[in-house]
């Protein structure tokens, strides 16, 4: 087959379309793109760390440590094999990221819509996704985002009435691994869609298929970890770290926590923060009377989801997690616009409007963009330049707020 043919063909020019838009909304709202200055990472420059000691033979919770799991690292790593000395290997790995998030979601939408519509619902997601106020910097949640879309996408697929094989329920426990080598909270969120498909398998009297499945899945994913932990003989020092560490530092007296919780919510309706409620409440509109509880889990899980990385103060990147949630909302929105006999052509157009809104919210309210003379930028050179006084190889990253020796 020519390469002429191989382009015409609907499967190619689907991932076609979603690959040239996520890597041109990449370029111009991920830091780490060529077109940023690459000056502005925090929690992602002590990730390329690890990552980097990862790649270099350390041992990670004894060598090396952070509040993440080995999965991340290994992104990162990987990134940083790319490219040593900048983060251009992280933007390129996000692209997959986004890329595959967009994939997911496009079949989510087949479900509904046909394909044109779906490529058109399945890029608007990037809207959500890569909105400045909430996506400003590459976090361990963004990396969970396509075991979340699955994990929406395999619900739907349920709820639409598809039979579900063992492979659907193995691919839900494997995501479930996926999310804990990144950031065990996440898995936590996840086991939502693991009772959803419990309650819709024990409707269908399929449960032994469900235990099955997701039993082997989740082995089957766990397994090379356990294989890796176990010639490292560092299980101990994974738990403690990984695990004790990381829930200690985040936990707080019970009073704190209402209060936190309290102002979480209170932001949910007084914020941007209400964004997200809008990804996830109009999936109601698929509401059944005669189902009315299995027909509202995808709304209660995005409810769950949200629930449990809503913040009162900073780290509003947490709520990021909910993401995926939008491409049913634009899935029923678009059900709606069409049903108005709107062209494809003007909704298309509408993305465009959007998504360069959305560029130019990042390029307006960022100081490293396409720039070198701006405060950040000389005061990390003079950082660098002071280094290069001491040591023969220096380094710099950004630890914290404040620029960081390395």
């Amino acid at each position: 087959m020519n390469i002429v043919a191989l382009l015409h063909k609907s499967k190619v020019q689907v991932l076609l379309h979603l690959g040239i838009c996520t890597f041109l909304m990449s370029l111009f709202c991920n830091i780490d793109s060529y077109l940023y200055m690459q000056i502005g990472q925090f929690d992602s420059a002590v990730f390329f760390m690890c990552g980097k000691s990862l790649m270099n033979g350390m041992i990670p919770y004894e060598d090396f440590t952070d509040s993440k799991g080995i999965l991340l690292w290994l992104f990162y790593g990987i990134g940083y094999l790319i490219d040593h000395y900048s983060y251009v290997g992280i933007f390129w790995m996000m692209c997959g990221i986004v890329f595959i998030t967009l994939c997911i979601a496009y079949r989510t939408s087949r479900l509904f819509l046909d394909r044109n519509a779906s490529v058109l619902a399945a890029l608007m997601t990037l809207i959500p996704l890569m909105y400045w106020n909430f996506y400003f910097e590459t976090k361990s949640e963004h990396f969970c985002w396509p075991a979340v879309a699955w994990g929406i996408y395999v619900l739907m697929k349920a709820l639409k009435g598809k039979d579900l094989k063992y492979v659907d329920y193995a691919s839900i426990g494997a995501s479930i691994v996926y999310c804990l080598f990144i950031k065990w909270s996440v898995a936590v969120m996840m086991l939502c869609f693991v009772v959803s498909l419990g309650w819709i398998a024990w409707q269908r009297k399929e449960m032994g298929q469900y235990f099955i499945g997701s039993l082997c899945g989740f082995i089957g994913a766990f397994l090379p970890f356990v294989i890796y932990f176990t010639i490292c003989g560092n299980w101990r020092d994974m738990w403690q770290e990984y695990f004790v560490n990381t829930l200690t530092s985040v936990s707080k007296p019970l009073d704190g926590t209402l209060v936190d919780v309290f102002l979480g919510w209170k932001n949910l309706f007084t914020t941007k923060y209400f964004l997200y409620l809008l990804y996830t409440l109009p999936v109601l509109f698929l509401w059944k009377r005669d189902r009315w509880f299995t027909s509202s889990l995808l709304a209660l899980c995005g409810l769950f989801f949200i629930a449990l990385c809503v913040r009162a103060g900073d780290g509003v990147h947490y709520i990021t997690i909910a993401g995926p949630f939008a491409i049913m909302t634009i899935v029923v929105v678009l059900q709606w616009l069409i049903s108005l006999r709107i062209s494809l052509r003007y909704l298309s157009l509408l993305f465009v409007v959007s998504a360069a809104y959305v560029i130019w919210g990042h390029i307006h309210y960022s100081n490293n963009f396409c720039a070198k003379n701006t405060a950040e930028f000389n005061r990390y050179m003079a950082l660098s330049w002071a280094m290069s006084q001491v040591s023969e190889h220096p380094s710099v990253i950004i630890l914290g707020m404040e620029p960081g020796l390395w």
